[in-house]
């Protein structure tokens, strides 16, 4: 599905045309997350093969998918403790974006006490 860690030393007999693209980035000096999006031209190619990414971004599959490849990637280059850590600020970040998801929602009971009874 993606491809983030393409190994710069192999170059393809023929590049494939990029459709559309978007990148999330950080800059040195900045906390903030930059967006690039990139569309090869306003063709209805383009615009869909746009779409489609868009649609694949709040997916689950899209997360799982995209941390597979740099765990691959973090084993090959001989690193499984860049794993850990990146599973550690996940995990602190679910955390703390959990917490304040939660205690803005009234959580009410699965099985309501009246449904009990009959």
């Amino acid at each position: 599905m993606f491809n983030i860690f393409k190994n710069r030393k192999e170059e393809p007999e023929e590049m494939e045309r990029e459709l559309a693209s978007i990148k999330f980035h950080i800059e040195d000096q900045s906390s903030n997350i930059k967006m690039s999006i990139n569309i090869d031209d306003y063709s209805e190619e383009c615009i869909e093969a746009l779409a489609r990414i868009i649609i694949a971004l709040p997916q689950d599959q899209t997360s799982t998918e995209v941390l597979s490849i740099v765990q691959s990637f973090l084993m090959k280059a001989e690193r499984p403790d860049m794993i850990h850590l990146l599973v550690a600020h996940l995990t602190e970040k679910l955390t703390m974006s959990g917490v304040a998801v939660s205690s803005k929602k009234e959580q009410a009971p699965c099985i309501k006490p009246s449904e009990l009874m009959t």
